[in-house]
């Protein structure tokens, strides 16, 4: 993450493709996981296993602690790191931001990390309906908010 967290380097990684093939556009250098790290979950990237979750979800009342990250404070490093990039950009081709879909940052949240059954979740799709919505809605406002900070 410490690449996505200083503007100047997301800003390189993300102008290097541009500088050694002719594309359309740039693709924004960052993780889809900022925003469950900025809800304080605890991301930390397991050597082999990749990124894992000191405190995964398991419960509403888990989600209801869960803080909706203000784009500019706790996910203020994202829009530097957007402005760097336009600045260096000039307008000459468009930037391209990306965002994980609720459900797949709610697997990420609730399963503790990457997963290829997914059965935690499942669980909870199912014991625990409530919190699973929940947490997709919050989820979604999020996603909501951050895309109101784009052209």
């Amino acid at each position: 993450m410490s690449l996505c967290k200083n503007a100047e380097l997301a800003c390189e990684v993300t102008l290097q493709p541009l500088r050694r093939y002719p594309l359309d556009a740039a693709i924004l250098f960052s993780d889809i996981l900022t925003v469950p790290d900025a809800m304080g979950l605890g991301l930390y990237f397991e050597a082999g296993e990749g990124p894992r979750f000191t405190s995964p979800v398991t419960c509403k009342a888990d989600v209801d602690k869960l803080p909706i990250p203000d784009p500019e404070d706790e996910l203020g490093y994202v829009m530097n790191a957007v402005r760097t990039i336009r600045r260096e950009l000039k307008g000459e081709v468009p930037l391209i931001g990306f965002s994980g879909s609720p459900w797949t940052l709610a697997t990420y949240m609730v399963e503790g990390g990457s997963s290829k059954a997914f059965t935690v979740i499942k669980k909870m799709m199912y014991a625990d309906p409530q919190a699973l919505h929940a947490l997709l809605d919050k989820l979604a406002k999020k996603r909501h908010s951050v895309s109101e900070c784009a052209d």
